[in-house]
């Protein structure tokens, strides 16, 4: 069971770095290519430059998965036309369209899932427990991002 909670720790750890690293590439604080918080990340693990030449393809390939946010935008759109008419409420619509966003949603927790592990097995056992550490000290501080 501890093996477990390791694991369920570090993919946690590694989720709020992805994610970070996706909200600095679009986001408010659009802190370089990689985001502020990667670069920092980068020099706390003291990662090789092959390895970072490696994070970067690794996340390169999974920016290129995430769906713009046009499109994100025209599945809220649809859903908010099921509720703002004077029409009946078409509930097979609503279904399909939930259905639909659910298994959007599902391909892009398992590719983040996969982006994670891939990016785990490049770090040395060292770096791994650093990243391990430095995940347990935020969470005693409460730093807790969206439930990932």
């Amino acid at each position: 069971m501890k093996l477990g909670k390791s694991i369920s720790a570090t993919l946690l750890s590694l989720a709020l770095a992805s994610s970070a690293v996706f909200a600095g590439q679009g986001g408010h604080h659009n802190h370089g290519e990689r985001g502020m918080f990667n670069k920092r990340m980068a020099n706390y693990l003291q990662l090789s430059e092959q390895q970072q030449s490696q994070i970067d393809a690794i996340l390169d390939a999974q920016k290129q998965l995430q769906p713009q946010r046009g499109q994100r935008g025209d599945m809220k759109q649809q859903l908010n036309a099921l509720t703002h008419t004077n029409a009946s409420f078409d509930e097979q619509a609503a279904r399909a369209l939930i259905q639909e966003q659910q298994a959007k949603q599902l391909e892009r927790k398992v590719a983040r899932l996969h982006t994670q592990h891939q990016i785990w097995n490049l770090l040395t056992e060292q770096q791994q427990q650093k990243l391990q550490e430095l995940k347990e000290k935020r969470q005693s501080r409460g730093h807790h991002k969206r439930g990932h």
